[in-house]
């Protein structure tokens, strides 16, 4: 009988990357970072690789957030949607954002 406790392993570390990407939807975020893994038939795969892909999967976002500790994302509403407009060293990257919906955002230090 499989470790009925590798379920709240998995589900604990699907949570953690899900609150990374909280506009994804479910099949998008497992498509997204985990489908990419998968050779062949998915029936197969062991929830001890699901395990070791999500966990290598937020180590790289939680290694490129310290070495990138001036980003931050900033949701702003043009038009109905909410694209995301990157803010670094308290400059606008997306320079395509019409002005009038610029709003300045002051980065701090933690």
């Amino acid at each position: 009988m499989r470790n009925p406790g590798r379920i709240e392993k998995i589900l604990d570390l699907i949570k953690v990357l899900w609150k990374y990407y909280p506009d994804q939807r479910f099949l998008q975020l497992l498509d997204n970072y985990i489908l990419k893994y998968v050779q062949g038939d998915i029936f197969f795969v062991e929830d001890t690789d699901i395990e070791k892909w999500l966990r290598q999967e937020i180590k790289q976002i939680d290694d490129w957030k310290n070495n990138n500790k001036n980003y931050v994302s900033v949701p702003i509403i043009i038009e109905n949607s909410t694209p995301i407009v990157d803010v670094k060293n308290k400059d606008v990257l997306n320079k395509e954002v019409n002005a009038k919906y610029y709003q300045k955002i002051e980065v701090t230090g933690e």
